[in-house]
Formats: structure tokens, C-alpha cells, sequence
């Protein structure tokens, strides 16, 4: 293939843990160029495992990192979510503000709404995040990427809200089309990690996970 890059590396990482392959040194081996390439680009494979949530320990011997792997695909889907919010032309800005930092804000000279990626809808209702942050903007929105497609306050100043909401806001077809496809794979990852949790008796808090 092409040079790898580290896109391109996160993205093969990702592939492979959706479809429940191992991802130590050994089983990558096959895969032409990916692990020198990732030693190259993150100075060792266990700092690249590192930087997208993978305990490489767990990795290398048991080859399972459940917990992990949920709390990747959440900063996977924040990662969409800033591009998506780009997209839409919003002002986003991402700061620490009153010790708090947000995933994402939108400032304007009247208001100041927070927003946060929530893996799922309950997830963004047991979110600590509300307690946290609602004292410190006039608005937080907790979008979540599993779920049903719903958009309601949980209070006066907390809205919940589909990430498809969004989506159907961009102008073209084939934008919307483009963004659902990376949120499929996200929501096959996740998927994937629940199922060998219920194989394994493994527990995740979801309130924990992005």
C-alpha cells in the first residue's frame, strides 16, 4: 500500500478490533509496513497502542482490553463529532474554563453553550458532566451516537441530543452519507467490545466512557 500514516494506522487498528482480531506484534506482522510504521510514528508499538486507549500489557498477553477499547471508540467519535460541528460552520473553540474542559464550546456575544460526545444516550444521562459543567455555561449539550434519533431537555439548561440530528443538518447528501459511514464503524467497534464483555463477564461503567 501507500506510505502509512498515522490516520491511516488508527484506521487499520480500529478495522482489525471490529472484526475481534488480536492487535499484539505478532498478529500484526502480516500486515505489510504497519507495525514499523507505527514504531516510527509514535516511537514505540506500545506508545501507539497507548494513544488510542489500548493498555498494551493486556494487548500483548491476553489480548482483550475491553474497557479500553469502549473508552477508544468514544474518543473516536469525539474526534467526528469536532469535524461534524466544523462542518456545520459553528465557532468551536476548545478550552479549559473554571477548571472544566469541555470536548467542545460555542461562544457568541450573547451565550456560551458547552458540548460533550457521549458514546450512548445513557451514557450522556448518567454523565457527570452535568453537575460538573451546567454551573459554567448557559447551556450544555450532551450528544450521544447510540441510541434513538432524539433531541430533548433534560433541564432547563441541559439538552440531549442525537448526533443524527446533526447530521441531517449538513447541506449535502453526500457529506451525511460520509459522516454515517465513519459513525458506522465506530458503532461496530463498540459493538464488538459488548459482545466480549457479555462473553467474558467483564464489567464497563458506562458514566466512565466518553
Amino acid at each position: 500500500m501507500s506510505e502509512w500514516t498515522k490516520d491511516s494506522l488508527r484506521k487499520q487498528l480500529f478495522e482489525l478490533m471490529s472484526d475481534g482480531k488480536k492487535v499484539n506484534p505478532q498478529s500484526v506482522g502480516n500486515i505489510e509496513g504497519f507495525y514499523s510504521a507505527a514504531k516510527k510514528l509514535f516511537g514505540s508499538y506500545e506508545e501507539f497502542l497507548l494513544e488510542h486507549g489500548l493498555n498494551p500489557a493486556v494487548c500483548f498477553h491476553r489480548n482483550r482490553n475491553l474497557n479500553s477499547i469502549k473508552s477508544a471508540t468514544g474518543l473516536l467519535f469525539e474526534e467526528v463529532l469536532g469535524d461534524l460541528l466544523a462542518d456545520l460552520k459553528l465557532n468551536v473553540i476548545q478550552e479549559t474554563v473554571n477548571g472544566c474542559r469541555p470536548d467542545f464550546i460555542v461562544r457568541t456575544p450573547v451565550s456560551e453553550k458547552w458540548i460533550d460526545a457521549k458514546l450512548t444516550e445513557l451514557t450522556a444521562l448518567r454523565s457527570k458532566s452535568i453537575s460538573k459543567y451546567v454551573g459554567h455555561c448557559d447551556k450544555l449539550i450532551l450528544v450521544y451516537l447510540i441510541g434513538d434519533d432524539k433531541d430533548y431537555n433534560i433541564t432547563d439548561k441541559v439538552r440531549v441530543v442525537s448526533v443524527n440530528k446533526f447530521i441531517d443538518m449538513l447541506p449535502s447528501a453526500e457529506s451525511k452519507e460520509a459522516y454515517r459511514k465513519r459513525l458506522k464503524l465506530i458503532v461496530k467497534i463498540a459493538d464488538a467490545a459488548d459482545k466480549e464483555i457479555k462473553d467474558f463477564g467483564e464489567t464497563v461503567d458506562y458514566a466512565e466512557v466518553i
